[in-house]
Order: C-alpha cells, then sequence, then structure tokens
C-alpha cells in the first residue's frame, strides 16, 4: 500500500494546532487542557477544530474530510513529529487515530446540520 503524505495534515489542519495561527486568548486556553482527557479532547475539538471547519468552504472542507480519513495511513512517528512541533498542548497525544476520528466524526456531524 502507498503510504499517503502526513503533511496533509498539517497543511489542513495547521490553524487548529499551531501557535501562530492561534488567538491569544484560545491558545491560553489551550495551555490548560490535557490532550489525553476525553472531555478537554471534546473542548479542543469545539473550540478550534469546529469553527475552522464551519468557516471552511465545501471544496475546503472535503479535503479536511479526505486528510482526516488518510491519517490511519500516516507513519506514526511522522505524526508525532508534526504534532510535537505545532502544538500548544502539553504532553503528548497518546491515540492520535482516536483522537482525529473523534474530530472526524465532529466534522461529520456538521456536515448534516
Amino acid at each position: 500500500m502507498i503510504q499517503k503524505d502526513p503533511n496533509r495534515l498539517l497543511a489542513a489542519w495547521l490553524p487548529c494546532l499551531h501557535t501562530e495561527y492561534l488567538s491569544d486568548e484560545l491558545y491560553g486556553d489551550l495551555l490548560a487542557l490535557d490532550i489525553n482527557s476525553p472531555k478537554d479532547q471534546d473542548t479542543l475539538i469545539e473550540r478550534s477544530f469546529v469553527p475552522e471547519f464551519v468557516q471552511s468552504n465545501a471544496v475546503t472542507r472535503k479535503t479536511l474530510m479526505e486528510v482526516l480519513d488518510e491519517v490511519p495511513h500516516y507513519p506514526e512517528a511522522k505524526v508525532r513529529e508534526l504534532l510535537n512541533i505545532t502544538s500548544p498542548l502539553a504532553g503528548q497525544l497518546q491515540d492520535y487515530r482516536a483522537f482525529f476520528e473523534k474530530v472526524r466524526a465532529r466534522c461529520e456531524a456538521l456536515k448534516t446540520q
């Protein structure tokens, strides 16, 4: 199987995770989150990922969803490297596949609203 390019994850969802794109208020709020807490993951998704998805046009939304579909095919080491470089969140995300599946499910639900 051909491995997908994990840089697409960073390029597509960069505004949700990268310190340079976050407002000072959101950055401060994210610093307090435990990335491995299901409740805090939900907060992160609602505060950062959902607005990015909602504000995007149909073509961009399609791309964002495609990237989320590709996450299981990305090399784990590369995804972890990308998340560590860009994110203000403390700690390392233990199960990035499950986290991005939660993001995907939330975005999928938004498509039907």
